[in-house]
């Protein structure tokens, strides 16, 4: 199997299944991309335009207002909506406000934005040894220092992840490799997953550690080329089943529906039918992150939190809010209080920062600060949908 070139995406895919790996990136399948993804890729497009223009060219005052004309221009262009007062335009609004509150640029030299580019991995085919385009994007890319540069990727996801996370992902590490090969003098490279939802996290990638991501990368594409074409491509499960273009012929997936009970069960089989429990979970899960935006907007439009369904059975309920939470932006806390402190704390989670309170190196002006830069995320309005439970037989509203 000898794709045209390989990606980072495409790597992981092909570690999670191949068949999804044939289908996407051999016969060139597609899945319908949704309102989600089509949000990330809006705010992707107001961030390029604001740092392009006014942090790299200068062309435009840094100032929030510039962004939110990026962001009305990028949401025309992507979402082909001129509702300015919808709920997802201002909760991008929300998002990037925030975004430019915790981002500072000076002393950072940004050399790129939306930089495409590649660099070439060898393989073996029957004994001569060949190359293949490797491809990848980056978001931004900053200069910190003659031997340091930053990798910027935005995420527009909602399940948050760790620097550990970080640290063991393919494409951070591919990241950290390609400009390590363009910066061969660079000690460190800092690849930093820029959560719009939440707080920037990263890692920091050494030459030692690259060398490790260009071995294990060789292998991995060896793999995929030692890949019989005329073998039955191997369905397997995995968490982003969701995602896959041919979910709905995946045989794998369907057996899912048969789980059945547990009791003749041996530990071998509960830990299968409990990792494809999982699947089927997260896939539905995604199903109701689609139907719930188009139902807070009918309730909108209706001017009702509450609605019972017209045969009385279900009743919906649009007015709670839930998920709000604090914190405080990863790179401000070392400024307030010093490297030091900061690092004792290992983790900038409102808990431990608050275990600052009393602490003798922090006196109550510098802790002040530390509250004054706390970030409050607000919570997310919920969907939920309840049955009314049927009155026994005899009672009566009279």
């Amino acid at each position: 199997m000898i794709p045209k070139t390989v990606s980072a995406s495409a790597l992981k895919v092909a570690s999670l299944c191949m068949a999804r790996y044939k289908a996407e990136y051999i016969d060139g399948g597609r899945d319908i991309s949704g309102e989600a993804a089509d949000f990330g890729t809006t705010l992707h497009l107001a961030l390029e335009k604001y740092v392009e223009a006014a942090i790299r060219e200068k062309k435009s005052a840094p100032t929030v207002e510039t962004l939110m004309s990026c962001f009305m221009m990028a949401y025309l262009t992507v979402m082909k909506d001129h509702n300015f007062e919808s709920e997802i335009f201002k909760e991008g609004e929300r998002l990037l406000r925030v975004w430019h509150a915790r981002n500072n640029f000076d002393e950072i030299t940004v050399l790129s934005c939306e930089s495409k580019s590649f660099f070439m991995v060898p393989y073996m085919l029957n004994g001569v040894k060949q190359e293949i385009k490797f491809n990848y994007i980056c978001d931004r890319v900053d200069q910190i220092s003659e031997t340091e540069i930053r990798v910027v990727d935005y995420k527009s996801w909602r399940n948050l992840i760790t620097p550990e996370d970080v640290k063991s992902d393919l494409q951070a590490r591919c990241y950290a490799l390609a400009y390590q090969i363009l910066f061969p003098k660079a000690t460190r490279i800092w690849v930093i997953i820029d959560q719009l939802r939440g707080e920037e996290v990263g890692a920091c990638f050494t030459r030692d550690d690259n060398i490790i991501t260009w071995k294990s990368l060789k292998m991995i594409v060896q793999g995929i080329i030692d890949y019989p074409d005329d073998f039955i491509v191997k369905e397997s499960l995995n968490d982003e089943c969701r995602w896959c273009v041919r979910k709905s012929k995946c045989q794998a997936l369907r057996k899912h529906h048969d789980v059945g009970g547990v009791l003749d069960m041996n530990l071998d089989d509960m830990m299968e039918k409990h990792y494809a429990a999982k699947v089927q979970i997260a896939t539905l899960k995604k199903f109701l992150e689609s139907l719930e935006p188009q139902i807070r907007t009918e309730m909108d439009e209706l001017g009702l939190t509450t609605l019972e369904s017209l045969d009385k059975e279900y009743v919906l309920n649009t007015g709670g809010v839930r998920g709000g939470r604090r914190a405080i932006p990863a790179h401000l806390l070392p400024q307030i209080v010093g490297v030091d402190v900061a690092l004792g704390i290992a983790e900038y989670g409102i808990g431990k920062v608050d275990s600052l309170k009393g602490d003798p190196r922090v006196d109550a002006e510098t802790f002040r600060k530390v509250e004054d830069a706390i970030v409050t995320f607000p919570g997310k309005r919920q969907v939920n949908v309840t049955k009314k439970k049927k009155k026994p037989q005899g009672d009566s509203d009279a």
